[in-house]
């Protein structure tokens, strides 16, 4: 997988710990994000993945989100790994999950154009 890879960090004290964002000039495809060995704390959300609101995308994204620790989430309505629509080929796993009383999701899927396999 080429691409960006996020690997070994201590990644605290953010309101989103690892993003990605498109606008309707500059949207998007393939991601080809790999996020693993990593430790989110102290954070709003923990990896968000999003797109514009007029996305018509609907390839193969290639993310890779593996062997992480989420602990000690902060502030109102916090999310563990939040995926807006529009993306597709997302592989979660071997993750740690710590919930605390603010974490409102764990894994969020938004808008109606999630496959799932």
């Amino acid at each position: 997988m080429q691409g960006t890879v996020v690997k070994g960090n201590n990644i605290e004290g953010f309101k989103i710990g690892v993003g990605t964002r498109d606008n309707v000039n500059t949207e998007i495809k393939k991601v080809n994000l790999l996020i693993t060995d990593n430790t989110f704390s102290r954070i709003n959300v923990g990896v968000q993945l999003r797109r514009n609101s007029g996305s018509t995308f609907t390839g193969d994204s290639n993310v890779r989100i593996t062997n992480n620790i989420f602990t000690n989430f902060v502030a109102q309505y916090a999310k563990l790994i939040d995926i807006y629509d529009h993306y597709f080929n997302i592989f979660i796993k071997n993750n740690i999950f710590e919930l605390s009383p603010v974490v409102n999701g764990g894994i969020t899927l938004e808008g109606t154009q999630v496959r799932y396999m």
